[in-house]
């Protein structure tokens, strides 16, 4: 809910109506937050204020773009460039998820592993470490959690991030990464329309 108005019947950003229809861009549930409704995206309408500050420069990633991001199988490019990390700072510890560049050279005095499989432990960093990664090109997306019903859920155990593409008349599709009990994972779902999830900008 970028602000703009679409057609939908809640398109401020602060809307915080549940029901999945009022959300629909262009009032229509097929509508993908791209091309002519792409104003619709948080990114694409309003101006960032430490990116550029105009609108237009940013935007959403799409489905696709997030399966190439996490796709470790079916394309060698992205194999081994994504793990889920813990981020230690002064005060306060985060989790989430670390996105490797494509062209990637890892920074002296850091490691990196891939993959989940020791949850948000799989990479730790100091915060000296991390802006050694983040200076190589790595991006990092907190396990920052959801809003839902008015109820602030699973902050530091699940990042929910919204992306452009739609999935069917109730739901969107959103990125995920979680760790709950023993299980730990990275990758895709559908989720109701009216649930507050994060966005993560990218500009091309």
């Amino acid at each position: 809910t970028s602000g703009w108005e679409s057609g939908a019947n809640e398109y401020q950003p602060w809307s915080v109506s549940e029901n999945d229809e009022d959300y629909y861009p262009g009032g229509s549930a097929t509508n993908n937050l791209t091309g002519e409704y792409s104003h619709a995206d948080w990114g694409v309408h309003n101006p960032i204020n430490n990116g550029g500050n105009r609108a237009g420069l940013w935007r959403v990633l799409t489905k696709d773009e997030w399966e190439y991001l996490i796709n470790e199988t079916e394309n060698a490019t992205r194999s081994g460039k994504y793990g889920l990390a813990t981020i230690y700072g002064a005060s306060k510890s985060y989790t989430g998820l670390v996105l490797l560049p494509d062209e990637w050279t890892l920074p002296s005095g850091v490691s990196f592993t891939a993959g989940y499989a020791n949850a948000f432990t799989t990479n730790t960093y100091t915060m000296s470490q991390w802006e050694k990664m983040e200076a190589a090109g790595a991006v990092f997306m907190s396990a920052a959690g959801y809003v839902g019903a008015s109820i602030f859920s699973d902050e530091g155990t699940r990042g929910y991030y919204w992306l452009s593409s739609s999935y069917d008349d109730e739901n969107a599709y959103g990125a995920r990464f979680y760790r709950s009990g023993s299980y730990s994972g990275v990758g895709e779902d559908y989720y109701y329309r009216h649930l507050r999830y994060s966005v993560r900008l990218v500009k091309d």
